[in-house]
């Protein structure tokens, strides 16, 4: 004898699967959405820090674009207050041949690296700003090797160094931080949402299955 077939039973699988699934992207989609609007704020903060230096520092711009100076051995003492920015690990200054010619960490001066599109971006006078992972040793970029301190997660921003507001691109600095206050912003954006689609989507299921 055939079982009869259970409406009801066959509408509650589909419905919970077809809910969670949506719920699941909806999350994902808005998560990553807000992170990347966070993200792209704190590249913009450290972008107005740089120009209010370069406007006051006029020897930051010149010792970027003038090999000469550079030769001399002596960085500007300008280039102290890059060390001194909240949750910086490290500053990388380079010039317009991807040559990296100051850093906070002195063993990193005077070396270049494979190709790096974020900086290729920062020459040509994008502001990027890129979560990366920490690698185990010897993956990822050349460049992350020997960090001082190693995080599960930190934010690479690359501004561009420009003689003047509205004049050419001389080089790039990069900043690799870790913005505490982003990452715990972070943490708690991912839980709402998390509650917020489960929550959501129990009470759609509900309402339903009710009818």
């Amino acid at each position: 004898m055939t079982r009869p077939f259970n409406l009801s039973r066959w509408f509650a699988v589909t419905a919970l699967a077809s809910i969670a699934a949506l719920a699941t992207v909806i999350g994902l989609l808005l998560n990553n959405f807000l992170a990347e609007r966070m993200l792209a704020q704190e590249a913009s903060l450290t972008q107005e820090f740089v120009n209010s230096l370069l406007l006051v520092e006029t020897e930051f711009v010149r010792y970027t674009a003038d090999p000469a100076l550079r030769r001399e051995g002596q960085a500007p003492q300008s280039f102290e207050h890059l060390t001194r920015i909240p949750d910086v690990l490290r500053t990388n200054l380079y010039d317009r041949e991807q040559k990296l010619i100051w850093s906070s960490d002195p063993a990193m001066i005077g070396r270049t690296f494979d190709r790096n599109p974020e900086l290729e971006r920062a020459l040509a006078g994008e502001v990027v700003a890129e979560r990366e992972e920490h690698e185990h040793e010897g993956e990822g970029k050349a460049e992350h090797q020997a960090l001082p301190e190693r995080y599960a997660m930190f934010v690479e921003i690359y501004v561009p160094v420009r003689e003047s507001a509205s004049g050419p691109v001389l080089g790039a600095i990069e900043f690799y931080k870790r913005p505490l206050a982003l990452a715990r912003s972070l943490a708690q954006l991912q839980l709402y949402i998390a509650l917020g689609a489960v929550i959501g989507g129990a009470l759609l299921f509900a309402a339903l299955f009710g009818l």
